[in-house]
């Protein structure tokens, strides 16, 4: 027997035999794979803001620790600079 005979079993319809009259078989597609798609999807979405998240708390002990001042917020501070820097220049250049 030859490796082909096999094939040639399976392709054989008999003479009298309609195709058009056999229901085809429907299966789901790409469901499982669509759910697995959104499974990778959410898990590296969430490592990304666990890293994000990480990244923020270290950002702000650098930013405290270069202030000096751990009873106030880095980006209070920060912003508390800005302003008395803006207002510091206003003043000067009314005097002007």
């Amino acid at each position: 027997m030859a490796g082909t005979e096999r094939k040639v079993l399976q392709k054989y319809y008999p003479p009298h035999f309609d195709g058009s009259k056999v229901s085809r078989i429907r299966t789901k597609k790409s469901f499982y794979f669509m759910q697995r798609a959104t499974n990778l999807i959410e898990q590296k979405v969430s490592s990304i803001t666990d890293d994000v998240k990480a990244q923020e708390k270290v950002d702000e002990e650098l930013l405290d620790s270069l202030f000096r001042n751990k009873n106030e917020s880095s980006s209070t501070k920060i912003v508390e600079e800005v302003v008395g820097e803006i207002a510091d220049s206003d003043v000067s250049s009314d005097d002007e």
